[in-house]
């Protein structure tokens, strides 16, 4: 009888810790970080540079050796929609320079896949 008990008590904490890590792993479905880049390769935003009268300018994202660091700072997650607030630094190809552009993005499902919707420039600045 005892010994049921215990088999009981394993058999339980072995359920127990098999549905956790699927519970964490639909958890954190979404885009990686990877995914939000190649969404954004073929992209182009506007943006103003800080400052009064500085000119509308365009950035196309046209290699993945642009980004040289990405992180999310916030997101939203519901059922059929995604929404992250980034922050990257970029490299231009061609003249060298540094820029931190943060970004709010949105994903919506179709299919059961993730497709980049909308993504708006939040801050553009030169780093120094």
């Amino acid at each position: 009888m005892r010994m049921r008990g215990i088999l009981l008590i394993l058999f339980l904490g072995l359920i127990a810790c098999t549905e956790q890590p699927s519970e964490r792993k639909t958890e954190r479905k979404g885009v990686s970080l990877e995914q939000i880049k190649q969404d954004l390769l073929g992209k182009k935003v506007e943006y103003a540079l800080p400052g009064f009268g500085n000119p509308v300018r365009t950035w196309n994202f046209t290699s993945p050796s642009e980004f040289v660091g990405i992180n999310i700072d916030g997101r939203l997650d519901r059922e059929d929609y995604l929404e992250r607030t980034i922050s990257m630094t970029l490299q231009d190809a061609k003249t060298r320079e540094r820029y931190h552009c943060k970004m709010q993005i949105g994903y919506d499902r179709y299919d059961g896949k993730w497709v980049l919707g909308k993504y708006d420039i939040l801050e553009f600045t030169v780093l120094e």
